[in-house]
C-alpha cells in the first residue's frame, strides 16, 4: 500500500487502512513529503517519520509525540492540542547531549512518556530525574548519561547500550530490556518489579540492593558480576549464568534457578528458600546453602 500517497488523498482511507493494522504495527512514513497538510485527524500515532517533511502542516501534537523523529522537518507546522514544547525536546534529544544538556542547564524536562526515541544516540545526556514511560528506546544508546532517578517504567528497552552507566534509584518496573547491555554499570537500588531481562548482559556490573518481584531475566549473564542486598522474589533466572559472580546478602526466594551456572560464584549470607535448582551447577562456588531450595 502507498501510505503517503492515500494519506494525501483521503485520511478517511487512510485511517481505516491504519485500523486494519496487526497491534504494534504501524504505517511507513519514513522519508514522506507531507507537507502542508492537515494531519490533525490522521492515524499517525507511532509511526515512523525519521525524514519526513511535515513543514507547514498541521498536526495533533500529542500524536506527534508518539512518532519517531530523527531528522523530521517541522518548520512551520501548526499544532493542534499540547504538547509543542514535548517535540521541541525530542528534537533536542535527536541531536545528542551538547544540544540536550545545554538546553537542559535552565530548563526542567516534560514528562516524555510514550516518545519513540529507538536507536537514538543519548550518549553522555543528562536524563536524571526525566520521565520515559511506556517510550519506545530500543537500541538506543545511554552510555555516560547521568540517570539517577529517571523512569522506565514499561518502557521497551531491548538492545539499549547502558554500558558502564552509574545511576542510583533508577525506575524500571515492567520495562523490557531483553538482550540489553548492562556491562560494567553501577546501579543502586534499582526498582524492578516485573523488569524483563531476559537474555541481556550484566558482566562485570555492580548491582546494589536491587528489589524485584517476578523478574524475568532467564539466560542472562551476571559474569563476575557483584549483586548485594538484592530481593528477587520469584525470578525467573532460568540458564542464566553467574559464573565468577560475588551474591552478599541476597534473597532469592521461589526463584527459578533451573539449570543456572554458578560456577567459581562466591556466596555471603544468600538465601534460596523454595528456589529451584535442578540442574543448576556450584562447581568450585563457595558459601551457598542451599537449604530449602527446590532441587527436583
Amino acid at each position: 500500500m502507498d501510505w503517503v500517497d492515500t494519506l494525501r488523498r483521503d485520511v478517511a482511507a487512510f485511517n481505516e487502512a491504519v485500523a486494519a493494522l496487526p497491534r504494534g504495527t504501524y504505517p511507513e512514513l519514513a522519508g514522506a513529503d507531507l507537507s502542508g497538510l492537515d494531519l490533525r485527524d490522521a492515524r499517525i500515532g507511532g509511526a515512523d517519520l525519521s525524514g519526513a517533511k511535515l513543514d507547514g502542516s498541521t498536526v495533533n501534537a500529542m500524536v506527534l509525540v508518539r512518532c519517531r523523529l530523527e531528522g523530521t522537518s517541522l518548520d512551520g507546522v501548526t499544532y493542534d492540542g499540547p504538547g509543542a514544547e514535548k517535540i521541541a525536546q525530542i528534537q533536542l534529544l535527536w541531536q545528542g547531549a551538547a544540544a540536550w544538556n545545554a538546553w537542559r542547564a535552565s530548563n526542567r524536562p516534560a514528562i516524555l512518556a510514550g516518545v519513540d526515541l529507538r536507536g537514538a544516540k543519548l550518549r553522555g545526556c543528562n536524563l536524571a530525574q526525566v520521565t520515559l514511560t511506556g517510550a519506545r528506546l530500543d537500541k538506543a544508546d545511554f552510555k555516560e548519561c547521568a540517570l539517577d532517578g529517571a523512569s522506565f517504567i514499561g518502557a521497551s528497552l531491548r538492545g539499549a547500550d547502558f554500558t558502564s552507566v552509574e545511576a542510583s534509584g533508577l525506575k524500571l518496573e515492567e520495562a523490557n530490556a531483553s538482550g540489553a547491555l548492562f556491562h560494567g554499570a553501577r546501579l543502586s537500588y534499582p526498582e524492578a518489579d516485573r523488569f524483563v531481562a531476559e537474555g541481556a548482559f550484566f558482566v562485570g556490573a555492580t548491582l546494589t540492593g536491587p528489589i524485584a518481584n517476578a523478574l524475568k531475566a532467564a539466560r542472562a549473564n551476571f559474569h563476575l558480576a557483584t549483586i548485594s542486598e538484592g530481593l528477587l522474589f520469584n525470578a525467573d533466572l532460568s540458564d542464566a549464568t553467574f559464573e565468577g559472580a560475588h551474591l552478599e546478602s541476597c534473597v532469592f526466594m521461589d526463584a527459578d534457578l533451573r539449570r543456572a551456572n554458578f560456577a567459581s560464584a562466591r556466596f555471603e549470607g544468600c538465601e534460596l528458600v523454595g528456589a529451584q535448582i535442578e540442574g543448576a551447577s556450584f562447581t568450585d562456588a563457595t558459601g551457598q546453602d542451599l537449604e530449602g531450595a527446590i532441587t527436583s
